[in-house]
């Protein structure tokens, strides 16, 4: 036993000399990715352990897949030394400061890797390959860039570190980036958990989220929100239709004539459509709920809030002017900034604004193209009324129609200017 185990050891050594040639016939004859596969240098030891420099993959068209400046990669010694190397042999495969572009079709499998696509099957249905179950490797990639297409979504992320295990039918995923941008800039993005594909269409198996920072105005939804946004999530659903429920939270966010604090709530995507039902945030010292829903691919948007017990003198940054103020407020945009539509009303309790008191303030609002009109503007008090049926502000400037008073003891309304 001993001197076969010695045979088998020299074999391997003299299999790790000729490693290029070997490497050379393993990518001139593999199936697993498309295209070209080179490399400047090689060097193996006898364990199968092959460490290399300078490797480029090429789709058919020419265009870099992975620019690889260094890393190494593990093959199994029976088959080095049979010469029944495949794509199969490698078990281990480690990167350092890579750039890689991976590029997912409409049903999110990953291009150019023929492991990856799935196997058509009755009524137009797939499945995933044979072959991608049966893997059983291990990928480390430390430092790198990540370019990423699905659908009309980019992304070009930093500082990327991936470990990906493929065992018992498996995918174990731990990746983590730091700055990105392109349909979503954030700070940073992390996913850990698994992939179970025992079945014909892998499914995500509760994989944690994290999203760090991220910018709301980088989605284009037409309003210029500068305050930063986090998300912790779990993925679920099908590999190709990924399900994903979570939770935001933001320090602060500030949008025309509101300035929210503490906003946290809840979050679902599928099928690039984000909805929410429940965001609660202080506004001026009051509550608000909100619920609201964003399409990441044309932009559209509509954002539903109910404010309570917020303060006037807070909005208005005016200590004369005192009331409680329930507000309903709509925001509508199909995609285009110029065309976001934003409506609402309000009413107050009692108040003072300055000598003055009243009962009550109500009336109607709507903003668009940064015209404000209000209408249906009543001041009651326990001697009369004060309305303004339609008035605006255009560009900071005040158009004004008439004003009336409604005596209460005499019952005549009069205009006042």
């Amino acid at each position: 036993m001993l001197i076969l185990c010695g045979i088998f050891y020299w074999l391997s050594y003299l299999a790790s000399i000729h490693v290029a040639r070997i490497f050379n016939e393993v990518a001139a004859t593999q199936h697993l990715l498309e295209g070209h596969i080179t490399v400047e240098t090689l060097s193996a030891n006898p364990s199968g352990r092959v460490s290399f420099t300078g490797l480029k993959w090429t789709n058919p068209r020419g265009e870099v897949l992975a620019d690889i400046p260094d890393g190494n990669f593990k093959v199994k010694p029976f088959d080095v030394v049979t010469k029944r190397m495949s794509s199969s042999s490698i078990t281990y495969l480690e990167i350092h400061d890579a750039t890689l572009f991976f590029d997912f079709d409409d049903r999110m499998n990953l291009q150019h890797i023929d492991a990856m696509k799935p196997v058509k099957r009755g009524r137009g249905n797939t499945k995933l390959p044979k072959e991608l179950k049966d893997f059983d490797a291990e990928l480390i990639a430390t430092n790198c860039t990540v370019a990423a297409k699905y659908k009309q979504r980019t992304f070009n992320m930093t500082s990327v570190y991936i470990k990906s295990t493929l065992k018992n039918k498996k995918m174990y995923l731990d990746f983590k980036s730091g700055k990105f941008c392109g349909t979503i800039e954030a700070d940073g993005l992390s996913i850990l958990g698994s992939v179970d594909l025992s079945k014909d269409e892998g499914m995500y198996d509760d994989v944690n989220l994290t999203i760090d920072q991220c910018n709301p105005s980088s989605l284009g939804a037409g309003i210029n929100v500068k305050e930063k946004v986090s998300a912790k999530a779990r993925i679920n659903g099908l590999l190709e239709a990924p399900v994903i429920e979570g939770f935001l939270t933001m320090d602060q966010l500030n949008i025309p004539a509101l300035h929210f604090t503490k906003v946290k709530g809840n979050f679902h995507y599928e099928d690039g459509l984000i909805t929410s039902d429940k965001i609660t945030a202080k506004v001026y010292g009051g509550d608000v709920l909100a619920k609201g829903k964003f399409d990441i691919d044309d932009k559209s948007y509509e954002l539903h809030i109910l404010g309570d017990k917020l303060h006037s003198n807070m909005a208005a940054h005016q200590a004369w002017f005192k009331c409680l103020v329930k507000l309903n407020l709509h925001m509508i945009s199909d995609g285009n900034p110029k065309t976001v539509l934003t409506y609402g009303n309000f009413t107050s309790g009692h108040g003072f604004y300055g000598p003055i008191k009243f009962d009550k303030i109500s009336g109607e609002f709507s903003n668009q193209n940064k015209l404000l009109r209000f209408s249906n503007v009543v001041i009651e008090s326990s001697d009369n009324n004060i309305s303004a049926p339609n008035f605006q502000i255009n560009k900071g400037r005040l158009k004004m129609d008439s004003l009336y008073y409604l005596d209460r003891r005499t019952g005549i309304k009069k205009r006042i200017i």
